[in-house]
C-alpha cells in the first residue's frame, strides 16, 4: 500500500506540472479514493489482455485459398521481420501454421530507425465479405469536446491485438517470414477489412452516447473532458473500470491525464478551441517541391486533411489543381511554386477554431470569385466573430461561366449543405455583400438554375443578412482578390483640353458636384493601384485572340492593345503568335503611332513573356507588368476580347477566308461604342471629337453607337465622376 501511495504522490506531481489548474491538496486524495484495480497501469505490458466481450471473424465464403509469390528481403529488413515475429509468438499474438493461404509481409522504415511490420491483405479484404458497421466521424466527436478545462487522454496497447480471432479465422491471416517458418495470427491483425468495425463496435458498447458530452472514443483513442476536477475523477473511473471489466489493457507511455491540452485525432485539444498540431504540420512544411503529378497529389491530400483551418483552401489549390488536368502536361512554373508556398505558410499560420455551441446561433458567411467559392461558420462571441469551419472549392469550366448572382448563390448553397451537419435544423444566419440574394428566400416565380437551388436552400431555416463588403472579411477575399479600377489621373499632356479644365474646376468647387460624391463608389485597391495613369497611352494592355481558322493570307491570331486611359483599342492580324511578332505590331501600332508607355499589362503567355519582347522593352524603358494566372478579370482586354470574338465569328460564318480584313472596320466600332466607365467613347477620349459612325456596325457593339452632342458640357460630369 505504501509502494501505491508513493506511486500516487508522484503521479499528482506529473499532473500538476501538466495541468496548474489541478487542485492539488485534494489530487492525491481523489486518486486514492479510486479501486486499487482500477489504477493499476503498468508501466510496461508484459502480457497482452484478451478481450472478453468481442472477437473477429472474416467471411470469404467459401472463396479458394489465395497465396501471394513470396518476396525477398534486404538484410535489415529481415532482420527485422524476424525480431517481430519473435516478439509476436512470445506474447501468444501469431502461432505456427500449416494454412493454404498466405499474405507477405511489407516492413516499412519509421523516422525513428526502427521498422514497422505489416502485412498485405489487399487480396484477402478483396474477397471478405464487407462489414457495414459505422464509424464515428471524427468532426463529430472534435465539435463536442466543450468542456476542456481538465482534459485525459487513453490509448489502449496494441488494441487490435486485444481481440481473439476465430478459429476458423486463423488461417486466412497466415504469412511467412524467411528463416522462421509459416504463421497465422490468433488474434485480430491490422490491415483487415472488417478490423476497424469490430474494434469500433466493442468501443460503442463500452462507452455509449449516454457518456457524452464527457467521454469519447475513436477505435483505441479514447478522450475525457470535464470542466471539473472531481467530475473528471468520476468519469475517469468509470472508463477504468469499464476497461477492466472487458480486460483491456492501456498503454501508459501514450496516455495522458489531467492534462490542459492533449494531441488528439491528429489536432492539439485545449480548453480554447481546435488547432493544428505543429508535429503533423512539420513534414507538410518540409515537403519540397513536387516533380510530378504523384507527389503532387500526395502534397494536396496531406493540405485537405487540416482543410477546415485553412481560409479560402480551393483558391489557393487553384492552381496546382489545374495542373493536374489529364489534358495538361507537367510544367512546375512560378505560379505553382508560389501557390505551394502560400499553402505551407496558410497553415502554419492557422487560426485557433472554436468548438461549436449549438445554443447560440451560427453564422455563416460566403463569398465567391471567378473560379472558387468558400464559406466559413462562425459564432459571436463577446462581440467578435469566431471561426469554427471553412469550406471551399473550385469552380468547374460550366460554373465559370455563371453570372456573378448565381455564383454568390451557388457559395450559398454549397456552404450550407457542405456544413449541414451544424445547420440543419436550426435558424442561422447568412452573411453576404450581394445585396441581390435577400430576396431570394421571398422568389415568388423562381425559374431555371436558381429555381433548383431556391428548393433545395427550402430546407434551411436562414436568415438572409447583407453586409457591406468593407466589413465582410471573413469570406471576402476570394471576390476581392483581383478586384478595382486602375487609378486614373488627371491627363498632363501640356495643353489646356476641355476635359483638363472641367477637371480643375471639380477640384476647386468640389460642393457644385455633392450628387456625384454621394452616387459614387470607392474603388478598391488592386492590381497596379499606386500607378497613376498620366495620359493617354501611359498604360497599355495586350492580349492575344486565336487560333482563328487561317484566312488567305494566313492570318490565325489577333493582337490587341488597348490603352488603359482612353479604353481606345488597336488590332492587327498575325500568322504567328510569337515575340518577333508583338515586337513588330507594338513597333508600328502604339510606338510609332502614339508614342512609347511607360508600362505594358500582359498576361503570362510565352508570346509575351520571352527574351525578344524583354529586350525590346527595355531597350525602351517600358517596364512590363503580368497579371495574376488564372483571374482573367484582371486583365483590362477582356472585355473587348469577348466583343471582338463575337464579332469576328459573324464574319467567319459568312467567309473563312477574309474574316481579317474587316479587322480595321471592328476596332472603329469598338472604338465608336460608348463606355459607361469612362462616360464617353474611347475615340473622342482619344481624339477630342467624334468621328462619322459606320452605321452598318452599330448592330455588332455590345450596345449602340450613342452620336454625342459637339458641346462636351453635356459628356464631362460621368467622366469627372470616375476619375472622382
Amino acid at each position: 500500500m505504501q509502494n501505491k501511495r508513493t506511486h500516487l504522490l508522484r503521479t499528482c506531481a506529473q499532473i500538476y506540472i501538466c495541468n496548474p489548474c489541478c487542485p492539488t491538496p485534494r489530487t492525491t486524495r481523489e486518486f486514492l479514493l479510486l479501486p486499487s484495480d482500477c489504477c493499476k497501469i503498468p508501466k510496461r505490458v508484459i502480457s497482452l489482455g484478451i478481450c472478453n466481450l468481442a472477437t473477429h471473424r472474416i467471411d470469404v465464403q467459401d472463396h479458394a485459398p489465395i497465396r501471394q509469390k513470396v518476396r525477398k528481403y534486404s538484410p535489415p529488413l529481415l532482420r527485422a521481420a524476424q525480431a517481430e515475429v519473435d516478439r509476436m509468438l512470445k506474447e501468444g499474438i501469431i502461432e505456427k501454421s500449416e494454412s493454404p493461404w498466405h499474405s507477405c509481409p511489407v516492413i516499412v522504415p519509421k523516422p525513428n530507425g526502427k521498422y514497422r511490420f505489416c502485412l498485405d491483405y489487399r487480396q484477402v479484404n478483396e474477397v471478405t465479405k464487407k462489414n457495414a458497421y459505422p464509424m464515428r466521424h471524427m468532426d463529430d466527436i472534435l465539435d463536442k469536446l466543450r468542456e476542456a478545462k481538465f482534459i485525459s487522454k487513453l490509448d489502449l496497447s496494441q488494441a487490435y491485438h486485444q481481440i481473439l480471432l476465430e478459429e476458423k479465422s486463423k488461417e486466412i491471416t497466415a504469412f511467412s517470414v524467411q528463416g522462421r517458418g509459416h504463421f497465422q495470427f490468433r488474434r485480430m491483425p491490422y490491415g483487415l477489412t472488417n478490423a476497424s468495425g469490430t474494434f469500433q463496435a466493442l468501443m460503442d458498447r463500452l462507452i455509449g452516447p449516454e457518456w457524452e458530452p464527457h467521454v469519447f472514443s475513436y477505435l483505441d483513442d479514447i478522450i475525457i473532458v470535464t470542466n471539473d476536477f472531481e467530475e473528471h475523477l468520476i468519469w475517469l473511473k468509470r472508463v477504468l473500470s469499464a476497461l477492466k471489466e472487458a480486460n483491456l489493457q492501456i498503454n501508459r507511455e501514450k496516455s495522458e491525464f489531467l492534462c490542459s491540452e492533449v494531441k488528439y485525432l491528429g489536432y492539439v485539444v485545449d480548453g480554447g478551441g481546435l488547432r493544428v498540431d505543429n508535429d503533423k504540420v512539420k513534414p507538410i512544411v518540409d515537403y519540397t517541391a513536387p516533380v510530378n503529378t504523384k507527389q503532387l497529389k500526395r502534397f494536396r491530400g496531406m493540405i485537405a486533411w487540416y482543410g477546415r483551418f485553412i481560409k479560402d483552401a480551393a483558391e489557393l489549390k487553384a492552381p496546382l489543381t489545374e495542373l493536374l488536368r489529364k489534358d495538361v502536361a507537367w510544367n512546375w512554373a512560378e505560379k505553382h511554386q508560389k501557390a505551394f508556398e502560400e499553402l505551407k505558410a496558410a497553415l502554419t499560420e492557422a487560426p485557433v477554431l472554436i468548438r461549436p455551441n449549438f445554443e447560440k446561433t451560427f453564422s455563416v458567411q460566403t463569398d465567391a470569385s471567378d473560379f472558387a467559392v468558400a464559406g466559413v461558420l462562425s459564432q459571436e462571441i463577446d462581440g467578435e466573430e469566431h471561426p469554427i469551419y471553412f469550406v471551399s472549392r473550385t469552380l468547374n469550366k460550366a460554373e465559370r461561366n455563371y453570372t456573378v448572382t448565381e455564383k454568390e448563390c451557388l457559395a450559398v448553397l454549397f456552404t450550407v449543405e457542405k456544413l449541414q451537419g451544424y445547420l440543419r435544423g436550426e435558424r442561422f444566419k447568412v452573411i453576404t455583400d450581394h445585396h441581390s440574394l435577400l430576396w431570394l428566400n421571398n422568389l415568388k416565380d423562381p425559374a431555371g438554375r436558381l429555381a433548383r437551388w431556391h428548393t433545395r436552400l427550402q430546407a434551411f431555416d436562414i436568415e438572409f443578412v447583407h453586409r457591406k463588403g468593407s466589413a465582410h472579411q471573413l469570406a471576402d477575399s476570394l471576390s476581392r482578390a483581383c478586384e478595382g479600377q486602375i487609378g486614373l489621373a488627371v491627363m498632363t499632356t501640356g495643353e489646356d483640353t476641355w476635359y483638363e479644365r472641367h477637371l480643375k474646376e471639380v477640384a476647386k468647387s468640389p460642393s457644385k458636384f455633392e450628387d456625384l460624391k454621394k452616387s459614387s463608389n470607392q474603388a478598391r485597391s488592386g492590381l497596379m493601384g499606386q500607378r497613376h495613369l498620366e495620359g493617354p497611352w501611359s498604360v497599355v494592355a495586350a492580349d492575344i485572340i486565336g487560333p482563328k481558322p487561317a484566312s488567305k493570307g494566313g492570318v490565325r491570331y489577333v493582337l490587341v492593345f488597348v490603352d488603359l486611359f482612353t479604353k481606345y483599342v488597336e488590332l492587327i492580324g498575325l500568322r504567328k503568335a510569337n515575340g518577333k511578332a508583338v515586337v513588330k505590331a507594338m513597333d508600328e501600332l502604339t510606338i510609332n503611332r502614339w508614342g512609347c508607355p511607360r508600362y505594358l499589362l500582359t498576361d503570362n503567355g510565352t508570346e509575351f513573356v520571352n527574351k525578344d519582347v524583354g529586350q525590346y522593352l527595355a531597350s525602351l524603358g517600358v517596364e512590363q507588368t503580368t497579371i495574376p494566372p488564372y483571374i482573367a478579370r484582371c486583365n483590362p482586354t477582356e472585355r473587348v476580347n469577348r466583343n471582338l470574338r463575337s464579332m469576328i465569328a459573324s464574319y467567319i460564318k459568312e467567309d473563312q477566308s477574309d474574316w481579317d480584313l474587316h479587322l480595321q472596320e471592328l476596332k472603329f466600332a469598338l472604338n465608336t461604342a460608348h463606355h459607361d466607365s469612362i462616360g464617353t467613347t474611347p475615340s473622342f477620349l482619344n481624339f477630342g471629337r467624334h468621328p462619322l459612325p459606320a452605321l452598318q456596325l452599330r448592330k455588332e457593339t455590345e450596345s449602340p453607337i450613342e452620336i454625342l452632342p459637339n458641346d462636351p458640357e453635356r459628356c464631362w460630369l460621368p467622366l469627372a465622376q470616375h476619375y472622382h
